[in-house]
């Protein structure tokens, strides 16, 4: 089957298509359905079965008003591998090609009022397993993440329970941070262009450290940010501290203490992080 979404899109070229798909126009409103629909092109990328509702007002202005998403299940990488073929809105489009979410969302909720594009207001709701996104400008990255997440336009919960991860922040550490295990809660806020992030009870292991750690980390448009960071190591791995130390401690003093911690353990350890990250470390001792 080939086939042309909009005339704008490159073709579908699908090798697979089933499922069932429906249409409701009445009045202002519009639905969009699909049951068990899936469907396969021909290099390989695959949509699995999918249930999916989509229903949105049309305002006296021709525009959308307000509309709902649901679904039972999305894969992530085929939705962002076919982005470009796809009736997506132009912006999200961009989106999906920037960030290559990855992953299962299941129990998707999502009404919004306002534009698709850009919506006045929106509360997103999931779980997921196995999700992933690159990092982009303040945005930290992360893989392999299980959870759930609560998020509107200027705030959201994301409650964590996680094996295998991983976190990357490339304005903060040089390297990316592997975990065996992940859990807690992180909570996000955005006010005046800037984005916040609070970390409550969260518990972390992996090869170098076990522990646990709490605070808040918020961006800054003129350096790495503010943090107000609380962590206890139960477990720690003297010769790896090196790839857990932010860059603003600067690249010769991290490949210092690299060539110098060659063994030791650490079975009690507690680190308070708090300050202007640009001023680090501290040497006034008043400003962090």
């Amino acid at each position: 089957v080939r086939t042309q979404l909009a005339r704008d899109l490159p073709a579908l070229d699908l090798a697979h298509l089933a499922g069932r798909v429906s249409w409701r126009h009445e009045g202002a409103e519009r639905s969009l359905s699909t049951r068990a629909l899936a469907f396969a092109e021909r290099d390989g990328v695959a949509i699995e079965p999918t249930n999916l509702d989509v229903r949105y007002v049309i305002g006296s202005d021709g525009s959308v008003a307000s509309g709902r998403v649901a679904s039972s299940r999305i894969e992530l990488r085929p939705l962002s591998q076919l982005a470009a073929q796809l009736p997506l809105p132009a912006n999200l489009r961009v989106d999906l090609a920037r960030h290559a979410p990855q992953g299962t969302l299941t129990d998707i909720d999502y009404p919004w009022q306002g534009t698709f594009a850009a919506p006045v207001s929106f509360r997103a709701q999931a779980a997921f397993a196995g999700l992933g996104t690159k990092a982009v400008d303040a945005w930290p990255g992360f893989s392999g993440v299980s959870g759930r997440f609560d998020a509107t336009q200027a705030a959201g919960t994301i409650q964590v329970a996680s094996r295998n991860a991983g976190v990357t922040m490339p304005n903060v550490f040089a390297e990316p941070i592997a975990l065996d295990s992940v859990n807690g809660r992180v909570r996000w806020e955005r006010a005046a262009g800037e984005l916040g992030i609070r970390f409550d009870d969260l518990q972390y292991a992996n090869a170098h450290a076990a522990g646990t750690a709490q605070g808040t980390w918020k961006s800054s448009r003129k350096g790495p940010g503010e943090v107000d960071f609380t962590a206890r190591l139960t477990r720690a791995d003297v010769k790896q501290v090196h790839r857990y130390l932010p860059l603003v401690m600067g690249a010769e003093t991290r490949a210092w203490l690299r060539d110098s911690l060659v063994a030791g353990v650490v079975d009690d350890a507690r680190l308070t992080l708090k300050g202007d990250l640009s001023r680090f470390p501290f040497p006034d001792g008043k400003s962090g």
